[in-house]
């Protein structure tokens, strides 16, 4: 995995290619959003207002569902929004094997969902990220309960 250091490097506030005619695995550019979301919640979790302004756009909206659409903006909202996420793993689904992307893929609209998990596992974050031009100018996320169990302790009937 991608570093949370070298995400947020001064050099990635904008990881599009100036002119490139290439292709890349579309799972390399579906990783490097994933990632990426990841770190901007690491930084904001850590208050670390720098890491954050580097990586999201200056009029980034972040919007919490569960209260009633409640609307943060800019870098600093999105650590405010944020605050709420008490988490300490999380979770990305993507679908691997896909036809490969140009490499201006990291320039268009990308979207990616992370989901955010507490140490207890009651609950879950779903976090929607969404990017243009390689930086973060939405996310919205909703709390939801989880409910684990064993496959081996389900009887029929």
């Amino acid at each position: 995995m991608i570093g949370v250091g070298l995400l947020l490097a001064a050099g990635m506030t904008n990881p599009c290619p100036v002119q490139s005619s290439d292709f890349v695995p579309t799972e390399e550019v579906d990783r490097f959003f994933a990632e990426r979301s990841v770190a901007i919640i690491a930084a904001a979790k850590r208050g670390d207002l720098e890491s954050v302004s580097v990586a999201v756009s200056p009029d980034v909206k972040s919007v919490r569902q569960a209260h009633i659409g409640t609307s943060y903006d800019g870098p600093e909202g999105l650590i405010t929004f944020v605050s709420w996420l008490e988490a300490d793993s999380y979770v990305w689904r993507y679908q691997p094997y896909r036809a490969p992307s140009p490499a201006t893929a990291y320039c268009a609209e990308r979207q990616t969902e992370i989901e955010f998990i507490p140490a207890d596992r009651s609950y879950g974050y779903l976090v929607t990220f969404t990017y243009r031009n390689g930086l973060l100018v939405h996310m919205t996320g909703a709390s939801h309960e989880l409910i684990e169990g064993s496959l081996m302790e389900v009887t029929n009937g």
